[in-house]
């Protein structure tokens, strides 16, 4: 993943948790993924999580 260029790692910090409260993800994991989806205002996530989906609240591709 790091020689395509395609992926980015982005750690947990406080950006991401001040928005745990803007997900109704129940799950701390699915809060996490989520949350850092809208911190890097990203187009999509690649998920096959039904949970992450059903939400509605990012944009999922593979789902």
């Amino acid at each position: 993943m790091l020689k395509t260029g395609t992926f980015r790692y982005y750690p947990f910090n406080e950006k991401v948790l001040n928005l745990f409260d803007t997900t109704k993800a129940e799950e701390i994991h699915d809060k996490i993924i989520v949350s850092t989806v809208k911190a890097l205002k990203a187009d999509a996530l690649i998920t096959k999580d039904k949970n992450i989906s059903r939400l509605k609240e990012v944009k999922t591709i593979w789902s």
